[in-house]
């Protein structure tokens, strides 16, 4: 079965309506009908928590919403690893050597380590990640479902 690394910026439109949702629905759709395998570094949870918060703190979500939107997103069977201390000094060193946070750097060097394509739906970190792994922006991945 194919596996994905997904970014925060996919996670967060799973459960916030924003632009690209009906990709990501479609994506995760695909992922609950396991055609696909789903993994990302273990700080996709705090990221998508935090986006969460943020979208209380904006009025855009209340916060009852958010916690039972979380603890949904929590219960998906998508693999999330812990890097291991050798993994993230290769982030390290993927961050000091591009113009991307060491948090981006980690989906990036964990795309590399499995041979899996990278999804996101971060311009910046598509343009940047593209230099280092396989990725996919999730404008496109409805094409990959067909």
């Amino acid at each position: 079965m194919s596996l994905y690394i997904v970014d925060a910026s996919v996670a967060t439109r799973f459960l916030i309506s924003e632009d690209l949702h009906s990709e990501a629905e479609a994506f995760l759709r695909g992922f609950a009908e396991d055609r696909y395998d789903l993994a990302a570094p273990s700080l996709i949870d705090y990221e998508v928590g935090n986006a969460l918060r943020t979208e209380v703190n904006r009025g855009n979500l209340p916060g009852e919403a958010s916690e039972t939107l979380y603890r949904g997103y929590l219960l998906l069977k998508m693999g999330r690893e812990s890097l291991a201390p050798r993994d993230l000094q290769q982030a390290l060193r993927l961050s000091q050597s591009r113009p991307i946070s060491f948090y981006d750097a980690a989906y990036v060097w964990l795309s590399k380590k499995h041979g899996a394509p990278l999804i996101t739906a971060d311009d910046k970190q598509f343009m940047i990640a593209s230099e280092e792994a396989s990725v996919i922006h999730l404008r496109d991945v409805p094409s990959l479902l067909l």
